[in-house]
C-alpha cells in the first residue's frame, strides 16, 4: 500500500544524511500526495493520481495545521473542508515542479523495488529547463541592499511585520505573497530549521551572502511589538 511505501521510503531517505529542510519538504509532499489519492496499492498509481495531486495543491490552505479551523484534521479531511468552503490557492508552476521532483524521486525508488513498472511522473513537467535556468528579475544593487537594511531606518520601525518581513525574505527566499500568509505563532523553528507548513527553510545566508553583509549592520536589540497572533507581513 502507498502508506507503507512512503514510510519505508522516508526511512531510507533519512539515511542519506540529507538536511532537515530536505526531509521536511519530501515528507510534506508525500503526505499530501497520499492524502489526495488515498492509501491505494502502489502498483495502481497512474495518470489519474498524477492529476489529482495538483488539484489538491490548488485548494490546500496555507498553514493548515496551525489554523484553528483545520487543526487536528487529517489530510483528506483538510482537503474536503477546503473544497466545501471554496478555498483556492494560486500555485506557481515552479512550486508544482518542485513537488513533482520529489514525487519522481519516490516513484523512482518504487521502480527500483519492483513496486512500479515505470515512473508515472517522468513526463509531467510544469516548467522547462530554460525557464528554470532563466533569472526572473535582475539582482539588487549594493546601494539598494543598503537602503533595505539601513540601520537608522530599522531602529525607527514601530511594527513587528516591518522588522521581520525583510529578514524572513532574506533567510528563506520567500516571496511577498508567501510572507503575507504567515503568522508569528504559525512558525516552528528547531535547530535553525523553520517549518511554516507551506514549506521549510533553513536559517542560513549561504545563498544571500551580499545581503547578509548589509543586514549585519542592523542595530542590536529586540524587534518592535508583540508578535504572537500577528501577521508576519
Amino acid at each position: 500500500m502507498l502508506s507503507d511505501g512512503v514510510s519505508r521510503f522516508l526511512q531510507h531517505f533519512a539515511q542519506r544524511g540529507l538536511s532537515a529542510k530536505v526531509m521536511l519538504e519530501q515528507t510534506w509532499t508525500l503526505e499530501r500526495f497520499q492524502g489526495a489519492v488515498g492509501d491505494v496499492p502502489i502498483s495502481t498509481l497512474g495518470p489519474l493520481e498524477m492529476d489529482r495531486f495538483p488539484a489538491a495543491l490548488a485548494v490546500w490552505p496555507s498553514n493548515a495545521s496551525k489554523r484553528k479551523a483545520y487543526r487536528g484534521l487529517s489530510v483528506p479531511e483538510v482537503l474536503a473542508k477546503a473544497k466545501r468552503e471554496g478555498h483556492s490557492a494560486a500555485i506557481a508552476p515552479r512550486t508544482k515542479e518542485k513537488h513533482f521532483d520529489r514525487l519522481r524521486v519516490f516513484f523512482g525508488w518504487c521502480v527500483d523495488r519492483k513496486a512500479l513498472s515505470e515512473n508515472p511522473a517522468t513526463k509531467i513537467h510544469f516548467t522547462t529547463k530554460e525557464q528554470d535556468n532563466t533569472p526572473v528579475r535582475r539582482e539588487f544593487t549594493a546601494a539598494e541592499r543598503r537602503r533595505v537594511f539601513d540601520a537608522e531606518a530599522f531602529a525607527a520601525l514601530k511594527k513587528p511585520q516591518q522588522f521581520w518581513a525583510p529578514l524572513l525574505a532574506l533567510y528563506s527566499g520567500m516571496r511577498v505573497n508567501e510572507l503575507g500568509q504567515l503568522y508569528a505563532d504559525g512558525l516552528d523553528c528547531v535547530n535553525r530549521i523553520c517549518d511554516s507548513q507551506s514549506g521549510a527553510f533553513e536559517v542560513s545566508g549561504a545563498l544571500h551572502r551580499p545581503w547578509i553583509e548589509e543586514a549585519s549592520c542592523l542595530p542590536a536589540g529586540s524587534p518592535p511589538g508583540d508578535h504572537a497572533g500577528h501577521p508576519v507581513y
